[in-house]
């Protein structure tokens, strides 16, 4: 196995995994929250509910996030314009920490209610509002890095007024702005994120192959 296979597998399955991984997300915040009627999706943060009898159900939707994240992580990583564009290098390496994030708000479990009780609760918030803040960095990241590309415009685009929407969003989810409805304010944020991950996943394979041809063309000649 080496960095071309990777490359070309996941070019292939990439818009697949990454469609599958928010429907999963949809889907499992859905189930969750009508399983559980004392749990209000308004007022209550999505990682509150893991505390619910159906809450595993949301630690599946995250891993599915964390593993869209992660491929394409890999499918960026593994491409040859990574290795002399150090901006798509390091959307690559912020979608991999991204990936772990979600690993680690999986395995450290929020405390539950409104305030941080336990160590094991300020890991969890703490990672929570850097995957808050990577969000719109990476999204901006990604459309410079693809910005001399003639048909990365509509993405490019798409990258930054998703930054813009998630930087208000995020904004307002810091501890230094209490909030009534934090749940709907955290669902429209991992909303933009999943819409973002699966338009970036669906047009990548198609702009990355385009960069990659032209590449094997010039050394060919």
């Amino acid at each position: 196995m080496n960095r071309h296979w990777i490359f070309d597998t996941l070019s292939s399955w990439l818009p697949v995994a990454c469609g599958l991984a928010a429907a999963t997300v949809v889907i499992c915040d859905a189930a969750g929250v009508g399983l559980n009627p004392g749990y209000n999706p308004l007022a209550e943060s999505i990682s509150d509910l893991v505390w619910y009898p159906w809450g595993w159900l949301e630690e599946i939707g995250m891993a599915a996030a964390g593993l869209a994240q992660m491929l394409i992580a890999a499918f960026i990583l593994s491409s040859e314009a990574s290795k002399t564009n150090r901006w798509l290098r390091l959307s690559g390496i912020i979608f991999a920490a991204t990936s772990i994030g979600f690993a680690v708000i999986i395995l450290f479990k929020t405390d539950p209610g409104l305030g941080i009780e336990s160590v094991r609760g300020a890991i969890h918030v703490t990672t929570v509002i850097v995957l808050a803040a990577l969000f719109p960095a990476n999204c901006l990241l990604l459309s410079r890095a693809i910005s001399k590309n003639p048909d990365s415009s509509t993405i490019e685009h798409f990258s930054i007024v998703m930054a813009a929407i998630g930087v208000l969003i995020a904004f307002q989810l810091l501890p230094i702005n209490p909030i009534r409805f934090i749940g709907i304010s955290e669902r429209l944020l991992a909303g933009v994120n999943l819409a973002w991950m699966v338009f970036a996943g669906s047009h990548l394979p198609h702009l990355m192959e385009g960069a990659e041809k032209v590449r094997g063309q010039s050394a060919r000649n």
